[in-house]
């Protein structure tokens, strides 16, 4: 009898894992369709119940487009901030995003770069000087990814007021803590 309990508590824990990952992909799929019909506040709600399982950014995307057709730019804004600070390799597809909403990602990512890099540098480092070598090394390796993919946007972007030589400093020390 345990055996079989065991089993069949097994197959409902699989069963609502399944169930659950379904679920959000359904609710990321029932937000675009809403975007896509023009009941842009509607999505705006259920992005909002959806955020409270877990901030993912492809809902987050999701509230941008909804609130610049809108017209709610500065929510806008605020919103493609937030993603960058809490997601800093995300990048919307650009597929589905339209130029505006492409520029205005870049614009703000552009400005956040420096700053998200040295917070990177910084719990990188803490977790150097607490000998914590294998977090050190993952936060070290996904700093020179970040600066990596922020110099190319940049190139792509031929931008002037570019963040280089400081980025460039920080890819450097990262790189000599990870040799």
């Amino acid at each position: 009898m345990n055996r079989f309990c065991s089993t069949a508590l097994a197959a409902a824990c699989a069963t609502l894992v399944g169930i659950s990952s379904a679920h959000g992909q359904e609710s990321l799929q029932q937000v675009k369709a809403l975007y896509a019909s023009a009941a842009y506040e509607d999505a705006l709600s259920m992005v909002g119940r959806l955020q409270a399982t877990g901030r993912k950014p492809e809902f987050e995307q999701y509230r941008v487009y909804c609130l610049v057709a809108l017209g709610r730019t500065a929510e806008a804004e605020k919103a493609i901030a937030s993603v960058v600070v809490e997601h800093p390799t995300f990048l919307p597809d650009a597929e589905e995003t339209s130029p505006r909403i492409q520029e205005m990602f870049l614009r703000i990512r552009r400005g956040l770069v420096p700053e998200i890099a040295q917070r990177m540098y910084m719990d990188a480092r803490a977790a150097w000087n607490r000998k914590d070598s294998s977090a050190a090394s993952t936060q070290f390796a996904s700093l020179i990814q970040f600066i990596d993919t922020a110099l190319a946007a940049e190139a792509a972007a031929n931008s002037a007021d570019s963040p280089e030589p400081m980025l460039s400093e920080l890819r450097l020390l990262a790189t000599g803590f990870l040799d």
